[in-house]
């Protein structure tokens, strides 16, 4: 896997959406990456969570990543978190 650089904007934002750096790494190398506008790519992954999140227990936590592939690293622009308590979702 090429390297993963995380821009300014993700790394201020990690903690506040309860996201870690080796589960963006693990959203990159699990999931199918879709194109969703010129150059970039979003990738998906739906971890088992049972924790609680902004005083509310769920148990699934859904990281999606949104990327630029570039020849020599994979840039990450923003990742969004969604927590839920049904799997299929």
């Amino acid at each position: 896997m090429k390297e993963v650089y995380f821009t300014t904007h993700v790394r201020k934002r990690l903690n506040e959406r309860h996201v870690t750096p080796k589960e963006i790494i693990t959203v990159l190398k699990k999931s199918k990456w879709t194109l969703v506008k010129e150059n970039r790519m979003r990738a998906q992954f739906t971890f088992p969570f049972s924790d609680f999140y902004k005083s509310r227990f769920f148990r699934w936590k859904k990281i999606r990543v949104i990327f630029i592939e570039e020849k020599a690293r994979i840039v990450i622009v923003t990742v969004y978190t969604f927590f839920y308590n049904q799997e299929a979702l």
